[in-house]
């Protein structure tokens, strides 16, 4: 099995200037819903294969179904794959916009002076 998790909404934004141009084959081949398809098919790998939208959590639910699979017996081996791809500032804007994002840049996991999370993107408004 092949099972991808992605978290990044912004890569076809960024790849092209005019959304209002973007072809068929275009959003096809930058969508991240076939990651794991177009893996699978450069391999010739056999089984489940899936791309996993989970947000922040998207390559653990990826690890999750492939052993879920595994242990299933639905496929005798599997690839774990995971993309955390922002390349515009959109994404990073939004969460700082909305105190989604640590101002002090620093996660503090379960802490009582948690305050939000650090992403590996610069903040542009912090």
């Amino acid at each position: 099995g092949c099972y991808v998790g992605v978290f990044g909404e912004d890569w076809l934004e960024t790849s092209v200037k005019d959304l209002q141009e973007i072809k068929r084959i275009h959003a096809f081949a930058t969508g991240q819903f076939v990651l794991a398809n177009r893996i699978s098919y450069e391999f010739d790998f056999r089984g489940p294969s899936m791309t996993v939208l989970t947000a922040c959590s998207s390559s653990l639910v990826a690890l999750h179904q492939a052993c879920q699979a595994l242990y299933s017996g639905e496929c005798s081996s599997a690839i774990i794959a995971g993309s955390n791809l922002s390349p515009s500032p959109t994404m990073t804007g939004t969460l700082s916009d909305n105190n989604v994002l640590s101002p002090g840049g620093i996660c503090r996991t379960f802490d009582q002076d948690a305050n939000g999370y650090q992403s590996m993107f610069p903040n542009p408004h912090g």
